[in-house]
């Protein structure tokens, strides 16, 4: 493409909001093989750019997901980060993460649940599990976060510790629901 080199160009231009038209000029799937390029722009300066980058991103799929992922694991920006927890949400990305949390052993998912619990991030991923049929991924998820400090999963161990019909989740929430230590392994 020939317009690519010049987008990667302006990706880097000292004016914000070239930065932001340029990011959002790449919001289409032709440009998926520049998402490592537009993922830098997640620590961008101007708060705008840095959502359109992860808005960019999410239109590219799974590479766009493992990127925003990536970053927020890595990243030192609490602000970039927030601002890809509050996008994964928006797009409705915490159901397919969990999704895949509960196939896979020690993930990049799990990492990124457990930076989510700690944000305090865990409105929408109760509400999924809870709305979930699921057993072996609110097993999963009990296991590995019922002991966490959030106040919001605090209280969702105690309701499965009162409400819940499958035995085996409503005796590990009861075991749990008076723990306040962090989740497991951190």
């Amino acid at each position: 493409m020939r317009s690519t080199p010049v987008l990667l160009t302006l990706l880097e231009a000292p004016q914000w909001f070239v930065r932001l038209h340029t990011v959002r000029a790449m919001a289409k799937r032709k440009y998926i093989s520049q998402a490592e390029h537009i993922a830098r722009r997640l620590t961008d300066s101007n708060w705008s750019v840095r959502e359109a980058a992860a808005r960019t991103l999410l239109v590219f799929g799974r590479v766009g997901v493992d990127q925003l992922s990536d970053h927020m694991l890595k990243a030192d920006d609490r602000y970039s980060q927030e601002q890809i927890a509050d996008e994964m949400q928006h797009a409705g990305l915490i159901p397919n993460l969990l999704a895949q949390y509960a196939t896979e052993d020690d993930s990049r998912e799990a990492r990124v649940l457990t930076l989510l619990t700690e944000m305090g991030k865990t409105s929408y991923l109760l509400n999924t599990l809870s709305s979930s049929t699921d057993r072996d991924l609110r097993l999963k998820f009990l296991t590995h976060f019922g002991t966490s400090r959030d106040p919001q999963i605090r209280a969702w161990v105690r309701y499965v510790a009162a409400r819940e019909h499958d035995e085996t989740l409503r005796s590990l929430a009861a075991r749990l629901g008076g723990a306040t230590s962090g989740p497991e392994g951190a």
